[in-house]
């Protein structure tokens, strides 16, 4: 029997590069968090924000080490991800992986209905 790692690192390449996307743009999302506490002084958990960001950090170095280690980096990707859905859960928004960056795909899905 497989394990998961095993299945996800068999997936399509295309399946980890998105997943890769949707964590780079957290590092945006991160920036924005920052800027708009610092211009509107919106509440930011620097915990958090620091954790997402380090989500971010290990989907870049799983990207790094695909190509050698493809199962390894699949797992740290995956285990980047979850840390990202934790983050938003905790803060009780998706403000920590989520900003303007994001807006642009809903325009985008609501094009093609």
């Amino acid at each position: 029997m497989l394990s998961n790692l095993e299945v996800l690192s068999k997936a399509p390449r295309e399946l980890f590069l998105s997943g890769l996307g949707d964590l780079a743009v957290k590092l945006i999302a991160y920036l924005e968090w920052h800027l708009s506490a610092w211009a509107t002084g919106e509440h930011i958990c620097p915990e958090i924000a620091a954790l997402s960001l380090s989500s971010v950090r290990s989907a870049v170095q799983a990207a790094a080490r695909a190509k050698e280690e493809n199962q390894g980096a699949m797992g740290s990707l995956t285990d980047a991800l979850h840390t990202s859905a934790l983050c938003m859960q905790a803060y009780g928004s998706s403000r920590s992986a989520a900003a303007a960056e994001h807006t642009p795909a809903h325009f985008g899905r609501s094009a093609e209905r």
